[in-house]
């Protein structure tokens, strides 16, 4: 049974925001697009895995997806796997070409179209979350239960390389195909059960109300200044900023384009760019628009979260809000 489902993935959206909102000249639009290629082919990997995941019998295990988990600090998983007898932690990779794991350096190799380059290690990262996870299962105060990991391989054409690797790291590493087999060895290994109904319930439970969604100042990570994020409601067809407020409309000046929603993404853009919570006066700023009033009403029909009273009050996007993803207008390749 699904517990907690993936969705598009917050860096996704921030990124996508970002090459929206700056000018097309800006020297680190090419940083930035390698890193939503990156990202983007890491969310298609997990999307993957989780159709094989989709076929096991929903009454044996419970999946959760993108778990964002507190310990000193916090930690992620891209899914985990939890029954009674055992659970799974699971570091999904998308990733192209022919890859070995070095013996003396721990590190992953990957030559693609003759050209090597170095990775880290993904069962390394399967097994440090593994341990973060012990321990947040202790610190919880969960019965001893046994904690496995793997780190799988989704994308069917890549070649793992037997000759150059102990062959002890294909019992951790492994292609997504090989998955499903692999949880029914787990199966057949633990046969016992370490939890009761009522513990797995306590467990799910804990792990939906610990997790938070990341968040990430990618202003910063890419040292780019707020004053460089253009303002305004963006067209649609023609991607221009300019758009009016008309006749309880969005109106573009350009290509007469007119909409009664281009405002939600710009002010999902705020949140996503500026910061998490937005006022009246500071999304009049940013819609580029000079009424009150009718801020008001955009923010009553996007039925967003409020907090404060008068001029102090913040405005929040609902959860539901924070997964919405952005369309997409860059027309950038897919890995």
């Amino acid at each position: 049974m699904i517990i907690k489902a993936r969705t598009v993935p917050r860096i996704i959206l921030e990124l996508e925001a970002l090459l929206r909102r700056i000018s097309k000249d800006h020297p680190k639009i090419p940083q930035i697009e390698r890193e939503l290629l990156k990202r983007r082919a890491g969310y298609k990997g997990e999307l993957q895995v989780d159709y094989f995941l989709s076929l096991l019998p929903e009454e044996d295990f419970s999946i959760f997806c993108d778990l964002n988990l507190a310990l000193k600090k916090r930690f992620q998983i891209d899914t985990l796997l939890a029954s009674r007898n055992f659970l799974l932690v699971i570091e999904s990779k998308n990733i192209s070409g022919k890859i070995r794991i070095d013996p003396k350096t721990d590190q992953m190799i990957r030559t693609y179209r003759e050209i090597e380059e170095g990775f880290n290690n993904p069962i390394l990262q399967a097994k440090r979350q593994h341990l973060q996870l012990k321990n947040w299962l202790s610190k919880n105060k969960f019965p001893p239960v046994s904690v496995e990991y793997l780190a799988v391989v989704s994308n069917h054409t890549t070649l793992l390389d037997t000759s150059h690797t102990d062959p002890q790291v294909f019992k951790k590493l492994i292609l997504a195909e090989s998955l499903l087999e692999k949880i029914e060895k787990l199966q057949s290994k633990y046969q016992n059960p370490s939890l009761t109904k009522v513990r797995l319930h306590s467990l799910e439970e804990t792990l939906l109300k610990d997790h938070q969604l990341p968040h990430n100042d990618i202003l910063k990570k890419f040292d780019i200044s707020k004053d460089c994020i253009i303002k305004g409601v963006q067209c649609p067809d023609c991607q221009c900023f300019s758009m009016s407020r008309i006749s309880a409309s969005w109106l573009c000046p350009h290509c007469k384009k007119r909409s009664k929603t281009s405002h939600e993404q710009a002010i999902l853009d705020y949140f996503l760019l500026i910061n998490t919570s937005i006022t009246n006066r500071q999304c009049r700023d940013f819609l580029c628009t000079g009424s009150s009033d009718v801020v008001n009403y955009l923010f009553k029909k996007m039925n967003l979260l409020s907090e404060g009273k008068g001029k102090g009050k913040n405005y929040f996007p609902s959860e539901c809000q924070n997964k919405i993803p952005a369309y997409n207008s860059l027309n950038l390749p897919t890995l």
